[in-house]
């Protein structure tokens, strides 16, 4: 089985998603290109290299795949709770969860009976995060 090695990243010019391949340049530009494109010409889109996550290779209850930077809710018995995605230490971890701000390797809850719903991203939906009395 292999692994799904994709980026996404919102582009400047219009705020939309696009996916693909990262290209970083020396000038600190960063471009999302297709992925297996052949041929000369390349389409290649300008990100903002805040944006840009790496697809976790997971995906949440309704099979939505799952990126760095996006918010999940840890659905488990009658709690539904949201979480930041992350990668720290060499693995996707999960930081925001019931307030805490340790990060968590993601897999852990995956095999204790969460459930993950992708519910928005850290870029668009900051306030998924806040917590009871936090004020943007």
């Amino acid at each position: 089985m292999s692994r799904v090695v994709e980026f996404r990243g919102m582009d400047v010019m219009t705020g939309d998603w696009v996916y693909g391949n990262l290209v970083k340049l020396g000038t600190g530009s960063h471009y999302i290109i297709p992925q297996n494109f052949i041929g000369n010409n390349v389409p290649q889109t300008l990100v903002d290299k805040e944006t840009v996550g790496q697809n976790t290779d997971l995906r949440d209850k309704s099979g939505k795949n799952i990126f760095e930077g996006d918010i999940i809710a840890l659905v488990n018995d009658n709690t539904k709770s949201p979480a930041a995605v992350t990668f720290e230490d060499g693995a996707f971890c999960i930081i925001g969860y019931l307030g805490d701000l340790r990060t968590y390797p993601i897999r852990k809850y995956l095999f204790s009976g969460y459930e993950l719903e992708v519910i928005g991203n850290m870029h668009e939906h900051p306030h998924l995060l806040e917590t009871e009395g936090e004020q943007s």
